[in-house]
């Protein structure tokens, strides 16, 4: 079996289907595909496509006039590639780590990942770079070595052999960062055992109950050991808290009902809009309506504060 294969063999049905639909058109100049079965194949906003609730990222794509100083792919003559492509930037919403971390999970656990590349605007078209997988990163940039025609990554004229700064992404190494992160972003262990109990182990806004997955927010933001109160939590679902505290939902005080931001007015997220949240057990309803309000009066604060700052 080759590498290919193997890494193919391990994903759940719907993962491996979107992976095969970009390697059976590996060399060919396509539309953008949008919605595939079910599953959005390339973002339409940014670089990485990482579809909701997964883990790793599925894709990359490389635009034409775009910001980042993406570099053109080199080819090989056994048909696989070496590829340096930027890492995400952050973005009004602070996505950026959650789609660089799914491609450093892609390394750590070896999971193939799908490049294509803008050919042309209005309409749009791609050329199929193929699947590769990521090997290392430095400087900015993920670096990715594509399959060849046989489905094995080729050892020669690695990346590993020439850019500075460079470093290989190794599963166990990787694993442990991750995982450290992982836990900071779920909340110190008292803090996030108190908001499952009281959530009954179920996110606030969807009724989520993978463990892994759900986090401990902050009302009011973090600030210090005194911001772990109980009613100072809200039990979310891990891209529902970048959301949150990049204030892209949020919910309102007197309503207790969710509020989206335009720009997520188009997207599977807005579904969101006017949703009443599960409130916690033990934790008095008007308490939680004011932290909420303190929170409010918190952002407020932080946006004048900004915004003074721009006038001088």
């Amino acid at each position: 079996m080759s590498a290919l294969s193997k890494g193919l063999s391990k994903l759940a049905p719907e993962h491996r289907a979107s992976l095969e639909w970009f390697q059976v058109r590996r060399g060919q100049e396509i539309r953008h595909p949008g919605w595939v079965d079910g599953i959005s194949l390339l973002n339409a906003q940014t670089g990485i496509q990482k579809p909701a609730n997964w883990q790793h990222a599925l894709s990359v794509k490389q635009t034409l006039g775009g910001t980042y100083a993406d570099v053109p792919p080199e080819m090989r003559a056994d048909g696989s590639w070496l590829y340096k492509y930027a890492m995400q930037a952050a973005n009004k919403f602070g996505s950026e780590r959650s789609a660089n971390n799914a491609l450093i999970r892609c390394a750590a656990d070896r999971v193939p990942v799908a490049v294509v590349i803008q050919t042309k605007l209005g309409p749009a078209r791609y050329e199929v770079l193929g699947l590769g997988q990521v090997t290392g990163w430095g400087e900015g940039f993920f670096y990715l070595e594509g399959y060849n025609n046989s489905g094995e990554i080729g050892a020669q004229n690695s990346f590993s052999e020439s850019p500075s700064g460079y470093q290989a992404i190794t599963p166990g190494d990787w694993r442990k960062k991750i995982m450290a992160e992982i836990a900071v972003r779920q909340g110190s262990k008292k803090f996030r055992d108190a908001a499952l109990s009281d959530y009954g182990h179920r996110c606030a806004l969807t009724g989520c109950i993978e463990p892994k997955v759900l986090e401990a927010a902050h009302i009011v933001p973090y600030m210090g050991e005194d911001s772990n109160k109980r009613d100072n939590a809200l039990l979310l679902r891990a891209d529902l808290h970048i959301l949150f505290d990049c204030e892209a939902i949020w919910i309102d005080p007197d309503t207790l009902t969710v509020k989206v931001a335009k720009p997520l007015k188009g997207s599977d997220y807005a579904e969101l809009e006017g949703m009443k949240i599960n409130l916690p057990d033990g934790i008095d309803t008007e308490s939680f309506r004011r932290r909420l309000s303190e929170r409010d009066a918190f952002l407020a604060a932080k946006l004048a504060k900004k915004s003074d700052a721009a006038k001088t």
